[in-house]
């Protein structure tokens, strides 16, 4: 009895997870400004640049999953995305993995449109930290090759690569410029008072929140049977800062003033001068969620942007009990809210 013919196993091409090339086109762009956003913290002297990492950090999650999809590979791989912004290589890491992503996209279009695989793009131009070798004036480059050989002309890198370099160069110096002209004068003050830098005095500011929590710990841990100072609310969370601001600045100013009409508890902050550092905090409890802390925060920026005396306004958030559940996320969001920039928030402990 003869066998029955089977079907012929064909290979199917894989279906397009894009419709049209015009899609992919515009999910590449949106990858290059994110690109644009990363290569921003390779700036020198960028002020604010926690704050603005986590927010380009956000930025790339939210970019991924909407171009790929919370099922993708690429979601699943690069879904939990941070930057390490400590040096440049590894700033180049990152960019490399968004190039990697443009290239998968670049990819499919090429397929839709029968054309070639696209080459690499070149990878972004970084500090090396090898020394530079330099040759004496008037005596002629040292060369390796043996003698009575012609020397082999250098590689000429590709006009793509030299475009790239080219602006990292031209941002570069346009950064050190402009952080230049911001910096002020050399000055004979003592130590504490040379705080009058302001990006000098975000630094200790930063520090004394960060470290706000573990201070708050040991007080609770004193001697001879003393009762132990205990943080229960904002106003307790207002004396201490206050009195850590002591240690590092010398003219810390308090502020008071009331949120609203309605019989809103007083509002006291402080003020650091001479650099201009308004600091306002609270602290966190039932009840208060991240609509009672945006209103907090609003109704600051409203008091306190566009003060001659407000050169940056500083938020600090005390959450001991964890009660916001995405405090990055929160903080990214104040940050966009009425300071023009000149505003920075910070929900600790995290």
């Amino acid at each position: 009895m003869p066998m029955p013919k089977s079907k012929a196993q064909t290979s199917q091409p894989a279906q397009p997870r894009f419709p049209s090339v015009t899609e992919i086109r515009q999910h590449v762009a949106k990858l290059d400004e994110r690109i644009e956003q990363v290569q921003e913290l390779m700036q020198e002297g960028l002020p604010y640049i926690d704050a603005l990492k986590v927010k380009v950090e956000l930025g790339l999650r939210e970019t991924i999953r909407e171009i790929f999809g919370d099922k993708s590979s690429e979601f699943q791989t690069h879904g939990g995305l941070t930057i390490d912004a400590s040096s440049h290589p590894a700033i180049a890491r990152t960019i490399t993995v968004l190039q990697e992503l443009i290239l998968s996209l670049e990819e499919e279009e090429a397929t839709l449109l029968g054309k070639p695989r696209p080459a690499r793009r070149p990878s972004p131009a970084i500090k090396t930290g090898e020394p530079e070798i330099k040759t004496p004036r008037g005596a002629a480059p040292q060369s390796s090759a043996p003698s009575g050989t012609k020397p082999a002309s250098p590689p000429r890198p590709s006009p793509e690569a030299a475009a790239a370099a080219a602006a990292v160069v031209a941002q570069r110096q346009g950064s050190a410029a402009a952080e230049a002209q911001r910096q002020p004068a050399p000055s004979t003050a003592s130590p504490r008072q040379g705080a009058a830098n302001l990006a000098d005095a975000l630094v200790r500011i930063r520090t004394i929140c960060t470290r706000f929590h573990g201070v708050v710990r040991q007080l609770r841990e004193r001697s001879e049977g003393r009762l132990p100072f205990e943080v229960e609310d904002e106003f307790d969370v207002r004396d201490l800062l206050r009195a850590l601001l002591h240690v590092e600045f010398d003219d810390v100013v308090p502020e008071e003033w009331s949120l609203s009409r309605t019989g809103s508890p007083t509002q006291v902050d402080v003020i650091v001068h001479p650099v201009g550092v308004v600091i306002v905090s609270t602290k966190t409890r039932r009840g208060m969620g991240a609509s009672e802390i945006t209103d907090f925060w609003t109704a600051a920026a409203k008091r306190y942007t566009g003060r001659a005396d407000c050169k940056s306004l500083f938020g600090f958030i005390y959450d001991p009990e964890g009660r916001i559940g995405t405090p990055r996320r929160l903080e990214t969001d104040l940050m966009s809210i009425g300071t023009r920039g000149k505003g920075e928030v910070h929900i600790l402990p995290k």
